[in-house]
């Protein structure tokens, strides 16, 4: 049901979070510190490599909103997948 994969000697060191249904894979051996955020949606997955090391409080958002008219800015909402390669 939460659509995440871990890959093998990987850390969630602390509390963190993860919303949204959306495809989270996480590669092997990586390290991600206290206070980690996901925002995930079902046609963005968020895709972190091997060997990579995430900081304290970091935040993935894969949700934005094009700029709309001068009425309502927040616009058509949209979303775009995250891509952190290996290392």
């Amino acid at each position: 049901m939460a659509n995440v994969e871990v890959g093998e000697k990987t850390s969630i060191c602390g509390h963190g979070w993860l919303y949204g249904r959306g495809p989270l894979n996480l590669g092997n051996n990586t390290w991600l510190s206290v206070g980690v955020i996901f925002y995930t949606h079902l046609e963005a997955p968020i895709l972190i490599g091997s060997n990579c090391d995430i900081g304290p409080s970091v935040q993935f958002i894969t949700g934005t909103h094009e700029v709309g008219a001068s009425s309502r800015r927040a616009g058509k909402g949209i979303a775009k997948p995250i891509v952190v390669s290996d290392g």
